[in-house]
């Protein structure tokens, strides 16, 4: 399994952050998710890594909005374009329980780069 590489969190980057939250009025905030619920979800990308699982390989990151984090998993990619540490996002997708505890987990989301 690959393993995140973390970005510290930046300050001035969380009223960018908020700003691009309130423009999603139909967002959620990362600590009111539930597991099985469709979510819209805006946050700063954290963490990156490329894992391999069982021979499938998968492009995880760490999407944080300040208020929590959750993790998006794309099955049979290394890599998105343009999805590095700092950028900011909106995903939409089902929030499905992680293996590790209180962790949740969106696969293969629908994104959207965010300025």
């Amino acid at each position: 399994m690959g393993l995140f590489r973390r970005k510290p969190t930046d300050d001035s980057g969380l009223s960018q952050l908020e700003e691009a939250i309130s423009a999603h009025s139909n967002s959620v905030r990362i600590s009111d998710l539930h597991p099985r619920a469709l979510v819209e979800i805006v946050g700063a990308v954290e963490n990156v890594c490329s894992t391999s699982l069982d021979g499938t390989t998968s492009f995880q990151i760490e999407v944080s909005d300040g208020t929590g984090s959750i993790v998006a998993l794309w099955t049979g990619r290394r890599s998105i374009a343009c999805i590095e540490r700092g950028t900011r996002i909106a995903l939409w997708g089902r929030a499905a329980p992680m293996r590790r505890e209180h962790s949740l987990v969106v696969y293969n989301p629908r994104y959207e780069l965010l300025p």
